[in-house]
């Protein structure tokens, strides 16, 4: 018979535990009992923390004598936790909360903060790891010093790009694991009162500060890699695999460089950058951001899994599964940028107008947290951008008092205020192949006054500083690709796929030009469809380039007839939109003099 679930009372912080009964057998069903207990009164439980994974198979277990599927995660899990001869109480979620009642969901929800916080212990489920990775477990927990691709290099006598792919093989199967890719995992991690138990089998560990080496290791591996496509690395390539098979040896090269990019990107930051001495973060803001690589099932789980840590949104907006998406996503930029003042969120999430959960009748500043997409969410990843990851404060400019976002009382109106670039001359559109658009960066340059600074834009926008030097990038960019194919052809053997890959972005982007108010020409790129007259702004506080177009008719902002703007697109400015570290430039200092205007934006 179907497991009939008691009511729980929401006013005596009421939850479900889960017994599992012993079994030495580890192949005999799981078997299990619930009860009912009040947060308001100490009880000992362990918290789970882990993935659901495929909700569409289920494997049979039983709760109070009745069968019920569970995903084969979940029921890996609980065999992986039965003991042999003594009872253990957990509290999981799948099961403890009726999936099927919203009203229950929305009440248990806010308890999560307690559930976790409050449990004996939090134990994660990491899955199944390959060797690989627990092999790199274990390298770091015996040695405190040193790193592990020299261990590699030197103990298992590997030429440097196999010791190179056999770093990034194992740094992956550790990074690669859906248990830091789940939204959910995140608070639950964070709430945990004492180091979390991680599990694979029956084999327990804790994590420690694994992830903080392993990134420091991917840096100096990505470095190692970038000085072998130098002239001195490439002799010791050439020395090693003869000029024969050069070519080959670069297009490994190249590709372990794409591996150890995607590797930064996929070590989870939140582990990275937090440990037990660095206060618990409560703004939503701040965990939006902390987490927008991750995912869930529900679309408004984006929000409403992180309500544990943010008691402020969970009080001001309850979570309410009845909501709609458009209503979430509205209430939750007001609030960040309204009641928390951050708006970095403007940077690092989607606008709604260009989402795919776009909806027209929204502000156009209000973003999108609730997509799902990979592809889409992967857009508003950090641009491939090796050094970023090398230096990770970006922001060179600090708020300035005073000059805060507000939203008006209407939710209609953001006030913001921006340093002005400038006004967008008429664009150039790339809408062609990747080498196509190599060509047409050419012809540009030679028509423009100062062709060198086209290059440099183009370099720093498409990500090429992360295969070549400045100095190789703007030799090969003066060989004609159209006029002079053979020549460019041979400059370029062993580093075309790289090539490839950079001008790729170009395809179906805009170049475009603009003075500032001093008179300095200014180029820059953009995905939006940016037209002559859309201003070029920068909001205090963060370095992201923005277009915004004026709207004809002045609108009703706080009772007064006002100017107003919306929100086209996000762009690349040279000279600001990459490192400050790397590349230094007197427009950044401009802009840091002029004065902030207050756009109103619609």
């Amino acid at each position: 018979m179907p497991l009939s679930y008691n009511k729980l009372d929401p006013s005596t912080k009421q939850i479900r535990l889960l017994t599992i009964f012993p079994d030495e057998n580890d192949e005999n069903l799981v078997r299990a009992s619930l009860h009912t207990v009040s947060l308001n009164n100490a009880c000992d439980f362990e918290a789970l923390s882990y993935v659901w994974g495929d909700t569409s198979v289920t494997v049979d277990i039983s709760v109070d004598d009745c069968i019920i599927g569970v995903t084969p995660n979940l029921h890996a899990f609980l065999r992986g936790l039965r003991q042999p001869d003594s009872e253990r109480t957990v509290w999981v979620d799948y099961v403890c909360i009726n999936q099927n009642d919203i009203s229950e969901r929305n009440s248990q929800v806010p308890l999560m903060c307690q559930i976790y916080s409050t449990a004996t212990s939090v134990v994660a489920w990491l899955g199944d790891l390959k060797p690989e990775a627990l092999e790199l477990i274990e390298w770091y927990h015996a040695n405190q010093d040193g790193d592990y691709y020299n261990s590699i290099y030197d103990s298992k006598g590997l030429h440097v790009l196999e010791a190179i792919a056999l770093f990034c093989l194992s740094a992956n199967a550790l990074c690669a694991a859906q248990y830091w890719r789940r939204l959910w995992t995140f608070q639950e991690w964070h709430l945990s009162r004492d180091a979390v138990v991680c599990m694979h089998g029956k084999t327990t560990f804790t994590i420690g500060n694994i992830f903080k080496r392993l990134n420091t290791d991917i840096v100096v591996v990505r470095l190692l890699a970038n000085w072998l496509t130098s002239s001195q690395g490439a002799s010791l390539i050439a020395d090693t695999y003869g000029t024969e098979d050069l070519y080959n040896a670069s297009r490994f090269l190249f590709e372990r460089q794409q591996e150890l990019d995607s590797l930064l990107i996929k070590i989870p930051r939140d582990i990275l950058l937090l440990n037990p001495d660095t206060p618990r973060l409560s703004r939503l803001g701040d965990l939006l951001l902390l987490t927008v690589d991750r995912h869930c099932s529900n679309q408004l789980d984006n929000v409403y899994a992180l309500y544990g840590l943010s008691p402020a949104a969970r009080e001001i907006y309850p979570p309410d599964y009845r909501k709609t998406i458009s209503q979430v996503n509205h209430e939750t930029t007001s609030f960040i940028l309204g009641h928390e003042a951050n708006i970095r969120i403007l940077k690092d999430f989607d606008f709604c107008f260009s989402s795919s959960n776009r909806d027209d009748s929204l502000p156009s500043w209000v973003v999108d947290f609730t997509a799902t997409d990979p592809e889409h969410r992967a857009k508003m990843q950090p641009n491939l951008d090796f050094y970023k990851a090398v230096a990770m404060d970006e922001v060179p400019w600090k708020p300035i008092q005073d000059h805060a976002p507000r939203i008006t009382d209407n939710m209609q109106t953001l006030k913001l205020w921006c340093q002005k670039i400038g006004v967008a001359s008429p664009p150039y559109l790339f809408d062609s192949p990747a080498l196509d658009c190599l060509g047409q960066v050419q012809v540009l340059a030679k028509t423009a006054a100062t062709p060198d600074n086209i290059f440099k834009a183009t370099y720093n926008y498409t990500g090429c500083q992360g295969y070549f030097i400045s100095k190789t990038f703007l030799d090969i960019m003066k060989i004609s690709v159209s006029d002079e194919h053979e020549k460019f052809l041979e400059a370029t053997r062993g580093s075309l796929p790289a090539l490839r890959l950079c001008f790729e972005k170009l395809t179906e982007k805009r170049f475009f030009t603009m003075a500032t108010s001093t008179g300095r020409s200014i180029v820059g790129f953009t995905g939006c469809e940016i037209e002559e007259g859309d201003h070029i702004v920068v909001p205090c506080g963060i370095v992201q380039v923005f277009v915004l177009r004026p709207i004809p008719e002045k609108m009703l902002v706080d009772g007064e007839k006002a100017q107003c703007f919306m929100f086209i697109g996000r762009a690349f400015v040279e000279s600001i939109s990459h490192p400050e570290e790397i590349d230094p430039d007197p427009l950044r200092s401009e802009l840091k003099r002029t004065p902030a205007t207050q756009f109103c934006v619609r």
